[in-house]
């Protein structure tokens, strides 16, 4: 088990990841409050309620998330939403991972900050896509 001197020299070293994803939560969060859920969202939630081996133009794996959030989480508005923003947070903790392990911490924050300056990271943290689970995927191959 890691010392609370060790978790704190940890926090220390990756403080951009810390502010960055905390920052991250606390905005999508307010922002998920006021807006309605995308179609998409909602058609993939739907597609997670009644199982198929394909679906018609999606890849399962989206339906398949879904229904293990909301298996976990309840089946509402709110559990959707925090299972977009997990899988957004778990690619933006990879990808910084990946980053600081192969160019120093410095890469891996400007690579955090270059990601939440996109739109998949910006409106995308409101939408469970069928990118998420595909980067997240790419990027735990490449770790």
């Amino acid at each position: 088990m890691p010392s609370w001197t060790s978790l704190k020299n940890a926090a220390s070293r990756h403080a951009v990841l810390l502010a960055v994803l905390a920052a991250h939560i606390a905005f999508w969060t307010i922002v998920n409050q006021f807006i309605s859920p995308h179609p998409d969202t909602i058609d993939h939630w739907v597609q997670s309620r009644i199982w198929s081996l394909g679906y018609y133009e999606h890849p399962p794996m989206v339906a398949w998330l879904l229904k293990a959030f909301t298996a976990v989480l309840g089946s509402s508005e709110a559990a959707i939403e925090t299972s977009a923003q997990a899988i957004n947070l778990a690619v933006l903790v990879l990808a910084y991972g990946i980053g600081a392990s192969l160019f120093g911490r410095l890469a891996g924050a400007l690579t955090l900050l270059f990601l939440e300056a996109t739109p998949y990271f910006t409106a995308g943290s409101t939408i469970f896509q069928i990118d998420q689970p595909l980067m997240l995927c790419w990027l735990a191959a490449l770790a």
